[in-house]
C-alpha cells in the first residue's frame, strides 16, 4: 500500500495536485477495488482437488507482503489445499530468487528435479524456477504466445490450471 501511496503521490504532484488525504483515498479505493475484483479461475478449486490426490505435495510460493497475500489465501481458503505455503513477505525472500524455490522444495522434501513450478508470471515462475532446477508450467491465460525471452530449458505452456491435470497425468 505504500508503494501505491507514493505512485499516487507523485501522479497528483504532477498534476499540482499536493493534497494527501485524496492519495489515501485513492489507494484506499484502488485497493478495495482490486481486492472486490478477485475471483479463482473456473474450476480452481475443483482442480487443486484433483491435484492433492494426483500428487505427493503441493506447495504455494507467492510473491509480496504478507498481510496482503494472507487475506486472499483466507479469502478463498486456500491453505487446506497445500502442504506448505510460502509468501515472500515473510520469508524475506521471493520468486525469481532461487532461494525462493530451495526453500519451497525442501520444505515440501521434494527433490528440485523432481518437481514442477505452476504459474503466469514468465520471469518469476518460469525462468526462476528452471533456474533453480525444478520443471516449470506457464499458464498463459491470455493467450500471448511464446515469450520472446529464451527459457534455459523446454517448459509446458497452458491456457488455464486446469489443463494441468492432463499434464500430469500424461
Amino acid at each position: 500500500m505504500a508503494a501505491r501511496r507514493t505512485i499516487l503521490g507523485r501522479v497528483l504532484n504532477a498534476l499540482c495536485v499536493d493534497d494527501p488525504t485524496l492519495v489515501d483515498r485513492a489507494a484506499a479505493a484502488y485497493q478495495e477495488h482490486r481486492s472486490s475484483s478477485l475471483c479463482l479461475e473456473e474450476r480452481a478449486l475443483e482442480t487443486l482437488e484433483a491435484l492433492r490426490a494426483q500428487v505427493g505435495a503441493l506447495g504455494l510460493v507467492t510473491n509480496g507482503a504478507g498481510d496482503a497475500q494472507r487475506a486472499k489465501i483466507d479469502r478463498f481458503d486456500l491453505w487446506r489445499w497445500f502442504d506448505h505455503v510460502q509468501i515472500e513477505g515473510e520469508l524475506g525472500v521471493g520468486k525469481p530468487q532461487l532461494d525462493a524455490y530451495r526453500h519451497a522444495t525442501r520444505s515440501l522434501g521434494a527433490a528440485p528435479e523432481e518437481t514442477l513450478m505452476v504459474g503466469d508470471d514468465f520471469e518469476c515462475d518460469v525462468l526462476g524456477s528452471l533456474g533453480a532446477g525444478l520443471h516449470a508450467a506457464w499458464i498463459d491465460a491470455h493467450g500471448r504466445g511464446r515469450p520472446r525471452r529464451p527459457a534455459p530449458r523446454d517448459f509446458h505452456v497452458l491456457p488455464s490450471i486446469r489443463e494441468l491435470r492432463g499434464l500430469l497425468e500424461g
